[in-house]
């Protein structure tokens, strides 16, 4: 509603005076003879200033008028001081004024408007005048196109963006984006909804934070710290919730961004749509509030875009912890055991095949690069070659090949890659990923399913209900019973103490004469005692030893 559509601005815009440095530059085309637009009685000084017009010759004859100006054209010109302003201070804006020129503030960025309060003719007369008045010449090297629409039943904005570069070939590159946004973010019975199931999914990443902190706890308890922290799937876990908490960090941002957001009714960018000169004069006041709204659509609509690629990415590692967790049963886990299974073999076939890709890339960029665009580079060539790989389209690159490099490395170079890639690599994969999975579904054996398991577990609740108990006793009544004996006893540990020093062995040494020496005497006796202690050690040699040995060695 009373909006506008803004663009193209062309910046580097060069022809008539401007030369590329931010001047005006074209011809106005309603005094320009050759135009379909021209008017014979249009007179230059009713909508331009000296300024704006061409001068000609030494004697400074005033011209044509431009047709394009800079963005800040014309700001900043010196304000005039009150009637009751002082001699000296009408002096300084005199001098300031015959100093000052339109150029002062202007930059080298050119923006055109379309109003939608023009009519179709109108709208067809300013294209015109666009094209008749060179807007797009020799100087030119970028124009883009920008649109914000907007839906009011739903508070939806759009922002379209086409951008046109000109290379220094000639060539002209474009590319487009576009980005959507909702600025009632919870309004209505979904927004509701919405809210509602965002707090249940705080909720539970708090408690997975918890249930971490626990293991944690656990770890430092146990003096398992090491093995905590040195366990990749810990890291994965941590990585992942770290993740999930800048993501919500991101929507409270945007949400800050869509809730502080406001809008005019309108926004009257053009002066005058229906003006019979000048028709893209603009409302200067008017064009700020809509170049601010139209930047606060494009923040708030690129603060949603990388949150939803955050978000992406966290759904994404739910599902890897998902298939992680599987691992509780035989055969769900037969997917994540048959990656680690084959884990060590997998890092060495991509490393080979790596290599093998960047051969082919760099030699395809050598031979095919000059004349197709999607091997020119490196890493072009690497994207296009897995594309390739995946779903070979021979239709996509035979001519050009063909016709890039003699006929004979082409096929050589073709035929080779798809020996080595498709024939040979491919089926080492699949060979590797085949041979891991044999050997887990081996290990799990003769491991019950998970139906299985869950009708055991029917089972046993219903018998829990049933059955009386001297019939039938359940796992939390013999659970029940061993707790119940526990009570009293020593810890675990200490149990596990106890019983390894009664199942060692004792490792003792019997000297003549009934001296026994154990295990740490006999340390102490092969190491080299300090000198201090040579008279002891002497003694007890001594002593240790009958009486006609220690003679003897004596």
């Amino acid at each position: 509603p009373g909006g506008c559509c803004w663009g193209p601005s062309c910046r580097g815009g060069g022809g008539g005076g401007g030369g590329g440095d931010g001047a005006p530059f074209g011809i106005d085309p309603m005094h320009d003879p050759a135009s379909g637009l021209y008017d014979g009685k249009a007179q230059a000084s009713r909508c331009y200033t000296a300024f704006e017009r061409v001068v000609r010759g030494a004697d400074g004859e005033l011209g044509p008028p431009y047709a394009f100006f800079p963005v800040g054209w014309g700001l900043g010109e010196p304000v005039a001081p009150d009637p009751s302003a002082s001699l000296e201070e009408k002096d300084a804006y005199a001098t300031m004024l015959s100093e000052w020129s339109p150029a002062d503030s202007a930059g080298e960025v050119f923006k055109l408007y379309w109003d939608v309060r023009a009519d179709k003719q109108q709208a067809f007369d300013m294209l015109a005048f666009v094209e008749d008045g060179g807007f797009i010449d020799e100087q030119t090297d970028r124009v883009e196109v920008e649109m914000v629409t907007f839906n009011p039943n739903v508070n939806h904005f759009t922002l379209l963006k086409f951008v046109y570069d000109w290379t220094s070939g000639g060539n002209v590159q474009w590319d487009w984006a576009m980005r959507s946004v909702y600025m009632d973010t919870y309004s209505g019975t979904h927004g509701a909804a919405q809210l509602g199931v965002e707090m249940i999914c705080v909720l539970l990443l708090a408690l997975s934070c918890l249930a971490q902190a626990r293991d944690l706890v656990t770890a430092f308890r146990t003096f398992t710290v090491y093995k905590f922290v040195s366990s990749p799937g810990n890291w994965f876990d941590l990585a992942h919730i770290a993740l999930m908490w800048a993501a919500w960090l991101m929507w409270a941002v945007h949400f800050q961004r869509t809730n502080s957001f406001t809008m005019r009714d309108h926004y009257p960018v053009l002066s005058d749509p229906g003006a019979d000169c000048r028709f893209f004069a603009v409302n200067s006041t008017a064009e700020a509030d809509f170049l601010d709204m139209a930047r606060h659509v494009e923040g708030a609509s690129e603060s949603l875009a990388q949150y939803s690629a955050v978000t992406s990415t966290v759904v994404t590692l739910f599902i890897l912890r998902a298939v992680k967790s599987m691992d509780f049963q035989a055969h769900l886990g037969l997917l994540s055991r048959t990656l680690s299974a084959t884990i060590n073999d997998l890092a060495h076939f991509f490393f080979v095949w790596l290599v093998v890709m960047l051969s082919y890339a760099a030699s395809g960029v050598q031979l095919f690069g000059h004349a197709m665009d999607s091997v020119s580079t490196l890493t072009k060539a690497m994207v296009f070659l897995f594309y390739q790989t995946v779903a070979l389209d021979p239709t996509v690159f035979y001519d050009q090949f063909k016709h890039a490099a003699p006929y004979w490395v082409f096929q050589l170079w073709l035929w080779s890659f798809l020996f080595v890639v498709w024939l040979i690599m491919f089926n080492v994969l699949v060979s590797i990923l085949i041979d891991g999975y044999v050997k887990v579904k081996e290990e799990s054996g003769q491991a019950r399913g998970l139906f299985e398991e869950v009708g055991d577990h029917i089972t046993h609740a219903f018998r829990s209900l049933t059955s009386s108990k001297s019939a039938f006793m359940s796992d939390s009544q013999v659970m029940a019973c061993l707790l119940a004996q526990k009570g009293g006893m020593p810890s675990t540990r200490q149990l596990r103490e106890v019983l390894l020093s009664s199942i060692s062995d004792s490792v003792t040494v019997r000297l003549k004469g009934g001296v026994e020496i154990d295990e740490g005497t006999m340390v102490s006796l092969t190491t080299e005692p300090p000198v201090a202690h040579e008279e002891s050690r002497q003694q007890f040699l001594d002593f240790s030893m009958p009486l006609g040995e220690a003679d003897g060695a004596g």
